[in-house]
């Protein structure tokens, strides 16, 4: 399963690209504008993001695409629109990733080319963990580390905290990796010491040596 971020200010384009791809094993989530994009970035992890550059009033495609290169650099990049390429001249951001890919958007609905232009993006991206054991690799960089901090015994709220997020988006987050490393709640395991059970099995225990305590309350700090 991948999950991929559509962002799209037409809603009859939302429904008909998720229905055509919920068949190739994708879990769409869509967005209506940039600002709805940006909050399901803080809950979601995504493998790709599909993304119109025209959203209507406010922040355009290129500000979703800008925001995804700077804070969640893994997720592959797929950029639509009207033009038949990559619009010219001082529209482009220059700052955006050069493994970015562009489709026009008159063949966003002919799946064989949408399914080669979403799998060109996720081929250009830099996944800088690939080398991780394969156990793990199905773990996008965030969910890693998040999983590195429960297995250093951080609490869901303590994640949260020091990932700037809130207790709901870390709780997704779990099920997320959960879910990513095969662990069912029919299973009979608890969910969460299994994920640390396998962490540290493939990785190793982790230390806190980069934090230190504090030695009135033996709550640890940065």
């Amino acid at each position: 399963m991948r999950y991929l971020l559509l962002v799209d200010d037409d809603a009859m384009t939302r429904s008909l690209v998720a229905e055509a791809l919920t068949p190739y094993d994708y879990s769409v989530t869509s967005a209506a504008s940039a600002n709805d994009a940006h909050d399901m970035l803080k809950v979601v992890e995504f493998d790709v993001a599909l993304i119109d550059l025209n959203l209507g009033r406010g922040p355009n495609g290129f500000d979703v695409a800008h925001k995804l290169k700077h804070d969640y650099p893994h997720t592959a990049i797929l950029i639509y629109s009207n033009y038949a390429s990559a619009p010219p001249g001082e529209s482009v951001r220059t700052d955006l990733p050069d493994y970015a890919a562009y489709l026009p958007k008159s063949k966003i609905l002919e799946i064989e080319v949408l399914l080669s232009a979403i799998q060109s993006a996720i081929d250009g991206t830099e996944h800088p963990h690939a080398t991780w054991d394969d156990a793990l690799a199905a773990l996008t960089p965030t969910q890693r580390d998040v999983l590195h901090q429960l297995a250093q015994g951080y609490a869901t709220d303590q994640i949260a905290k020091r990932r700037h997020t809130t207790r709901s988006a870390t709780e997704q987050m779990l099920t997320g990796i959960y879910r990513r490393l095969g662990i069912s709640t029919e299973s009979g395991l608890n969910a969460r010491t299994e994920a640390v059970r396998q962490y540290i099995d493939k990785v190793g225990m982790p230390t806190r040596d980069e934090y230190t305590q504090n030695a009135t309350t033996g709550a640890l700090r940065l």
